[in-house]
């Protein structure tokens, strides 16, 4: 006599418990790598944030550094004071060397024909017992002043009388003529000619 044993059936199975010794081990050592994990990716974290503050302490201080330098060069009060004085030196002198190529430079705005034809002129027309001391050519041609000394006082209007003969002075009105004897015991006589009334 064959007899059927059916081992599918629920009786025939044995039950399996989760909860036996090997089960409870595999959970805690997937608890325990989950833990490890979990904690290497907080120290990985860590590490990142305390490379962030480095970076930002880093940088920090090279602004205070830059910082340091753009104040090192503005200038203080002392400073500007000594910055504008130089810079008015040298406006002045740029001003000078401007009125000085005016003068010199044919065509630049003064006596294109320079100063040679008035001291020509003054070399050729020379009187006996008159002689120059200063001759003052200025604002580019147009004002002159002549000063010297004469031993007779009718020499200085025949010097006038001669220049008119120049070519440089052709047209020149001398507005001021001023005579004075250089001291009491002296006999020569200074003169004073200029273009200008308030010539000195």
């Amino acid at each position: 006599m064959m007899q059927q044993i059916n081992l599918y059936q629920e009786m025939f199975h044995r039950e399996q418990s989760w909860l036996n010794a090997r089960g409870i081990l595999i959970i805690s050592g997937a608890l325990a790598g989950l833990l490890l994990l979990l904690y290497g990716q907080a120290l990985f974290s860590a590490w990142l944030d305390v490379r962030s503050v480095a970076k930002l302490e880093l940088r920090k201080a090279e602004q205070e550094h830059r910082l340091k330098e753009l104040k090192a060069q503005v200038p203080g009060p002392a400073k500007g004071q000594v910055l504008g004085r130089e810079i008015e030196a040298l406006s002045k002198e740029v001003r000078v060397r401007e009125r000085l190529y005016e003068v010199i430079v044919p065509g630049s705005g003064g006596n294109i024909e320079g100063f040679s034809s008035y001291l020509e002129g003054l070399a050729r027309q020379r009187i006996h017992g008159v002689w120059l001391q200063t001759i003052r050519i200025t604002e580019g041609g147009d004002d002159l002043m002549l000063v010297g000394h004469t031993l007779e006082p009718d020499g200085v209007p025949r010097l006038l009388e001669k220049l008119r003969s120049e070519p440089a002075f052709m047209g020149r009105d001398f507005r001021r003529l001023l005579l004075e004897r250089a001291s009491k015991e002296s006999n020569t006589v200074r003169f004073t000619i200029s273009t200008h009334e308030g010539a000195g």
